[in-house]
């Protein structure tokens, strides 16, 4: 398993802007910012794979590996779009407090439920 500064070297070393690394991935520009700022403390193993992948140093996960922090689970594939709304949500989290999470959070469905009308 690569650490996330020798992912972060090597994307450098390419030349690979963030938008670049976040179309090869599918995922969000935000989601993989908040991955090399080490904002978020045990990426999914999905994720660093695509990542790795991204960058052509793709070579496999072992057990070992993930109980070194890489958390593999199941998970129901989501947007681009969808991932933005989920990181800003921690992101206040993380600023602001659970409690301003949770606000942010009614007042998302609060207008997704009104556009549904």
């Amino acid at each position: 398993m690569r650490t996330i500064k020798e992912l972060q070297e090597e994307r450098q070393r390419q030349g690979m802007t963030y938008d670049e690394l976040a179309r090869r991935t599918g995922y969000s520009k935000s989601t993989i910012t908040n991955i090399f700022r080490e904002y978020v403390k045990f990426p999914r193993a999905d994720t660093m794979q695509a990542i790795e992948k991204a960058l052509g140093i793709s070579d496999g996960w072992t057990a070992a590996d993930r109980a070194a922090g890489v958390v593999e689970r199941l998970s129901v594939p989501i947007t681009a779009d969808e991932d933005e709304i989920l990181t800003l949500l921690r992101e206040v989290e993380e600023k602001k407090g659970a409690a301003a999470r949770e606000v942010a959070q009614r007042v998302v469905v609060s207008v997704l439920e009104e556009m549904l009308k």
